[in-house]
C-alpha cells in the first residue's frame, strides 16, 4: 500500500529489512540494558512462582518457564520475556501494515515508558501482549480457530485479557471456532491454578490487594482520586501516543473506532487493578494498553504534514523522560531502564559471605543465597524489623539509620541485626509517582515467605 509519507517513513527499506529494523532496534532498547537493569522485587516474587509452581495469579508463564526458573537465572528469564516483547513489535508492525506500510507503531510502543521498564524484566505482561497481538492478527487473516487459541493463551497469562473476549469473540468470523479453543484454553488454565492452588502452599496473592482498600475509610474516594490523578500522568507519559490517537480520530475515524473498541475495556479494567492503583501508568499493567494504541497513534503521526518532526519529537521525549526519572522516583532510579544490577550482584556476593545457614533475610536479594529464609515486605519495612532478621536490605531513600554498623551498594542500605533498632522508616513524598495513602495491610498478607 502506498505510504503517505516516502522520504521520512523509510519507505524504500522493503518489509523485510522493516522487521531486521525492529529487532535491531529491539536489541538496542531492550537487550543491551537488561544485563544492566536492577532487581525488580516483582521478578522475583515471579521467579519464585515459576520455579515451585505455587501460582497466585493464571498459570500460563509460571508453567512455560518453569524449566529455565530452576536454573535461577534471573537474566535468562529475562531474556526470554524480551523475545517476545520484540515479537510483540513486529506483530504491531504487521498490523498496521495493512493500512500503511510504516515503522511508527512499533517505534512508539519500543520507545514507551513501561515497555523500556518492564519489556527487559520478568513478569507476566509481555507474554499476555503477544499472544493478544498473535489472535488480532490471527482475525485479520480470518483464521478464527488460531486467534481463539492465542487468545486463551493471552488470557491466562493475565487475566486481565479477560476483559476483552466479549470483543474479540463480536470481531471473529466464525465464532463457533474462535470460541470453542479460546474457552477450553481459559477453563484448562484456570481449573490448574485452582488445582496448584490448593494442592501447595502458595503465599499470599499480593502484598496489597483491592481488598486492602477497604481497610481504608474513605477508600472509594481515595481510589477515584488516585485513578484521575493516574490517567492525567498516563496522558503526560505517552502524549506523542495520544497525539497520534487523536490525528487519527479527526482523519479516520471508522480505523479509530476500530482500535478504541478493542483498547477501552482494558482502559476500564485498569481502574480496578490494585498496581495501577497504586503504582500509576508506568508499571507493566499498561503494557497491553500501549501495544494496542501504538497501532492507530502511529497511523495517525503518519498523516502529520511534517513527520520529520514526529521522530524528533519521539527522540526528544525520550531523552527527557530519562532526564525527569531521577526527580520522580522514591528508590533511587537514575533512568527509564533503571540500572543498577552490578549493586544487585555485590549484595547477593556479599550476602554469601557473610550470612550463616539457617539465618533470615529480609529483602529480595536473600533468594539467590543458599541456605537461608528469605521474607518479602514490600514497602512496609517496619514489618520487616519486627521479624528480628540477620540481614535487612532496602532502599536508601525509604529509611534513616541514625547509629550503628551498616553497609552501602549503590541505592541500598544492608543492616545487620544488630543495627535495627536503629532504622525508623521514612514516610512516601506526596508527590512520589506511585503515592497511594493506604491505613494498614490486611493481616498476614505480609510478609510475603520465599520458598527456594
Amino acid at each position: 500500500m502506498k505510504s503517505l509519507n516516502y522520504k521520512y517513513d523509510f519507505k524504500y527499506i522493503e518489509s523485510k529489512n522493516k522487521l531486521v529494523f525492529i529487532i535491531i532496534l529491539g536489541f538496542l532498547l531492550l537487550i543491551i540494558p537488561s544485563f544492566f537493569a536492577r532487581i525488580h522485587e516483582d521478578e522475583v516474587i515471579y521467579l519464585n512462582h515459576a520455579k515451585n509452581l505455587t501460582f497466585f495469579r493464571v498459570p500460563f508463564v509460571s508453567l512455560i518457564t518453569h524449566p529455565f526458573a530452576v536454573l535461577n537465572n534471573l537474566l535468562l528469564l529475562r531474556e526470554i520475556t524480551i523475545l517476545f516483547t520484540i515479537g510483540s513489535s513486529i506483530l504491531i508492525y504487521l498490523l498496521a501494515r495493512k493500512y500503511e506500510d510504516t515503522l511508527l507503531p512499533p517505534i512508539l510502543f519500543l520507545t514507551s515508558f513501561c515497555v523500556l521498564r518492564w519489556g527487559i524484566r520478568f513478569n507476566f505482561e509481555p507474554f499476555a501482549t503477544f499472544f493478544l497481538l498473535l489472535s488480532i492478527y490471527y482475525l485479520e487473516k480470518e483464521k478464527d480457530l488460531e486467534s481463539g487459541l492465542s487468545f486463551g493463551i493471552s488470557a491466562i497469562s493475565r487475566e486481565t485479557i479477560l476483559v476483552l473476549f466479549p470483543l474479540i469473540l463480536a470481531m471473529s468470523k466464525n465464532k463457533l471456532k474462535f470460541s470453542l479453543p479460546s474457552i477450553s484454553v481459559i477453563l484448562i488454565g484456570y481449573a490448574a491454578l485452582i488445582i496448584f492452588s490448593l494442592s501447595s502452599k502458595a503465599p499470599p496473592v499480593a502484598a496489597v490487594n483491592l481488598t486492602d482498600f477497604f481497610s481504608n475509610p474513605n477508600f472509594l474516594s481515595t481510589i477515584l482520586i488516585q485513578n484521575f490523578k493516574n490517567w492525567i500522568l498516563f496522558v503526560a507519559g505517552y502524549p506523542i501516543i495520544i497525539l497520534g490517537v487523536v490525528t487519527l480520530a479527526r482523519l479516520n475515524m471508522k480505523l479509530f473506532k476500530k482500535y478504541a473498541f478493542i483498547s477501552l475495556p482494558l482502559v476500564l479494567i485498569l481502574n480496578f487493578v490494585a498496581g495501577f492503583i497504586i503504582n500509576g501508568p508506568f508499571e507493566r499493567y499498561t503494557i497491553p494498553l500501549i501495544a494496542l494504541l501504538s497501532i492507530p497513534a502511529g497511523l495517525g503521526l503518519l498523516r502529520i504534514k511534517r513527520p520529520k518532526l514526529v521522530y524528533f519529537a519521539i527522540l526528544t521525549f525520550f531523552v527527557l523522560s530519562n532526564l525527569a526519572v531521577p526527580f520522580t522516583t522514591t528508590t533511587g532510579a537514575n533512568s527509564i531502564w533503571d540500572t543498577g544490577y552490578q549493586d544487585d550482584e555485590k549484595i547477593i556476593q556479599f550476602l554469601k559471605a557473610n550470612s550463616q545457614a539457617g539465618d533470615l533475610i529480609v529483602g529480595i536479594h536473600g533468594y539467590f543465597v543458599d541456605n537461608v529464609s528469605v521474607a518479602y515486605v514490600e514497602r512496609h519495612i517496619e514489618i520487616g524489623i519486627k521479624l528480628e532478621p540477620e540481614w535487612l536490605v532496602t532502599y536508601k531513600n525509604w529509611i534513616d539509620v541514625n547509629a550503628g554498623k551498616y553497609y552501602e551498594f549503590g541505592r541500598y542500605y544492608v543492616i545487620p541485626k544488630e543495627t535495627l533498632k536503629f532504622v525508623k522508616t521514612k514516610e512516601r513524598p506526596y508527590w512520589s509517582l506511585s503515592n497511594f495513602p493506604l491505613s494498614g495491610v490486611k493481616e498476614g498478607r505480609l510478609p510475603i515467605w520465599l520458598k527456594k
